[in-house]
């Protein structure tokens, strides 16, 4: 495992980073990094920077993401999209 792939765990734990978000899912639909690179239509070393980068608060602040780690945006803000979603529910309650 490299630096950037134990950083990327570490970042995992952090709801700051990209990395948590991407973990939950990953988890969620039980992908192994392989198929999560797949479904994002980017490479695993892409996927591996991408998980350091703050998690965007807005669409606006995905499309510089997407396009710096030539992610497929849609892919990238179905997860993102269910993250705010649940986090408007609870804060609605």
């Amino acid at each position: 495992m490299s630096h950037l792939d134990r950083a990327g765990h570490r970042a995992s734990h952090v709801p700051f980073f990209l990395a948590a978000t991407l973990a939950r899912a990953q988890q969620r639909h039980g992908l192994s990094d392989e198929q999560l690179a797949a479904l994002l239509h980017c490479s695993l070393d892409s996927l591996a920077h991408l998980r350091h980068c703050r998690l965007p608060a807005t669409d606006q602040e995905l499309a510089p993401i997407a396009h710096r780690f030539h992610v497929d945006q849609a892919a990238l803000h179905s997860p993102l999209r269910r993250i705010r979603e649940r986090e408007r529910a609870l804060n609605a309650c």
